[in-house]
């Protein structure tokens, strides 16, 4: 079930539910769209990585319209994050499981601490009537059956961790998650309260971890998001460190001395 006001396209196979969503885009669409496919050929994670598309799980994206003005659209990824959080949060409650969900700055949710869900946030420049427009697309790769082995981040599956859901299922369950925190954000006039509440389920904070950038590689005390969402890092000399987008690793030993 959908909420009020989306419409969903089903399909066997695509490139990627990201890529039909911009070819929906390109094509008029007026936003407000789910794309689900039961097989991705060449599905896409962050920072370029490809994204393994397993057996019974769901691979969606959601196209949106001029969302909100430009500054704000990086909130998205934790309006999704909150919104796969609850998703997951409400199954664990129907199959009576106590699960520890997290989120893992900047797209990620972990269930006993390990990757179960990824989100990837595209934004297009697009024509729609001669006027040029703002197409935004939320992948949403959630592994419900299987999950990928030997990655940088520990992986899990729904049904192994208790929660048996079908891609479909989740699909209906993911749709009304991300509806509820898009409200709540309001076109990025409540991104505070996005923010709070991201932080209340949020892994690492106040710990030391280890960021990989492009170049290079930090490590300190994890000490948050800012206004924007940028990560917050305390180096080990003191210094505080905002960044926007990285790798993050945790269980980093502390600095010598």
């Amino acid at each position: 079930m959908l909420p009020t006001g989306y419409r969903l396209i089903e399909l066997d196979e695509t490139v990627s539910t990201n890529s039909a969503c911009l070819e929906a885009a390109q094509a008029g669409d007026s936003g407000y769209l789910w794309i689900r496919a039961e097989h991705q050929l060449s599905g896409r994670g962050s920072r370029g990585r490809s994204w393994t598309s397993g057996p019974g799980n769901l691979f969606a994206s959601l196209l949106l319209i001029d969302p909100a003005p430009s500054v704000a659209l990086a909130n998205l990824t934790f309006v999704a994050a909150l919104g796969v959080h609850e998703a997951i949060a409400a199954l664990a409650v129907a199959h009576g499981e106590d699960s520890d969900i997290r989120l893992k700055w900047p797209n990620d949710v972990l269930v006993s601490s390990r990757k179960v869900s990824g989100i990837l946030l595209e934004s297009h420049e697009i024509n729609i009537g001669g006027k040029r427009r703002r197409a935004i697309i939320i992948g949403i790769g959630i592994n419900c059956m299987s999950h990928p082995h030997d990655v940088p981040t520990p992986a899990t599956n729904l049904a192994v961790e208790g929660m048996t859901v079908s891609a479909r299922d989740m699909m209906g369950r993911v749709a009304l998650g991300v509806d509820n925190w898009l409200k709540r954000w309001d076109r990025g006039r409540n991104f505070d309260e996005i923010r709070r509440h991201w932080l209340s389920h949020a892994t690492g904070l106040s710990k030391r971890i280890e960021v990989h950038l492009a170049n290079r590689e930090l490590t300190g005390i994890f000490e948050g998001i800012d206004e924007t969402g940028m990560l917050r890092l305390r180096l080990d000399d003191g210094q505080l460190t905002t960044i926007s987008s990285a790798d993050v690793f945790f269980d980093v030993p502390p600095a010598a001395g």
